[in-house]
């Protein structure tokens, strides 16, 4: 199986290559203007990691529609154009946003600019696919980290200690969330490339809940100079994977 990847060298992008025994085509950043011509050498699957976690409205919204959006636009006609059959789209649990239905079907409101551009490739991936016979999975991916992670919890916390900066706590660490490490999810995304199963959109997480304070006091017992500063911010209390469907198709 020949496989291309976008975002191959962000952090799921190197550990999915680690892990990968087949062909894979990396592509990255630079690589956009020639997505044609990478495409036309023959590809089973292209999965699509590529995504600007840094780019922001307030700095560029060129920059940030170009990087988000405008690459996905790209990708799907050049697919199109050189009958590329199957795409996996690695999108975000962040599409769900203030809700706690975090299953496949139920209801998304993002309030975060990630989540509203992931849902939105959602929306242009699945209206192109259908309308032009392409096969394509959806995965929600839960709060990822390890590797070379910038933007977990994790880091920041990995970060603080570095610099000998406060760590802000928001709300004194009450909110639950879904943790994924990357390496799990580049074993998930490899078992689902081998399996033809009827599920356009699947969540990947553990399915377990753990509370942000839980983390924090775990790490402070090995690092106890971690100095905490904490702040009171309107979040969702309580987030985590509803991974039924996934496990009706693979273990973890």
């Amino acid at each position: 199986m020949r496989i291309a990847l976008t975002g191959a060298s962000g952090n799921f992008g190197r550990e999915f290559r680690t892990q990968a025994d087949g062909d894979v085509i990396a592509i990255n950043r630079g690589d956009w203007d020639g997505i044609a011509a990478i495409l036309s050498r023959g590809v089973d699957v292209v999965i699509h990691a590529a995504s600007d976690l840094q780019s922001s409205v307030s700095c560029s919204p060129v920059k940030m529609l170009d990087s988000n959006l405008v690459s996905t636009a790209r990708l799907l006609e050049a697919m199109k154009t050189h009958e590329i059959p199957r795409l996996i789209f690695m999108s975000s649990c962040a599409v769900y946003g203030d809700s706690i239905d975090s299953s496949e079907s139920g209801y998304c409101n993002p309030v975060s600019i990630n989540g509203v551009c992931k849902l939105l490739n959602e929306k242009i991936i699945s209206d192109f696919c259908r309308s032009n016979g392409i096969k394509y999975e959806i995965l929600r991916v839960s709060n990822m980290y390890g590797g070379t992670d910038h933007f977990s919890i994790l880091s920041h916390i990995r970060r603080c200690l570095k610099s000998r900066t406060p760590f802000t706590l928001n709300n004194s660490g009450i909110a639950q969330r879904d943790f994924i490490h990357v390496t799990d999810v580049a074993a998930i995304v490899l078992q689902l490339i081998t399996i033809d199963h009827p599920y356009t959109t699947l969540n990947i997480g553990t399915g377990i809940a753990t509370k942000i304070s839980t983390m924090v006091d775990l790490i402070r017992e090995s690092h106890p100079e971690l100095a905490i500063i904490n702040s009171k911010i309107r979040e969702l209390e309580y987030s985590c994977a509803d991974i039924s469907l996934l496990l009706s198709l693979i273990h973890i």
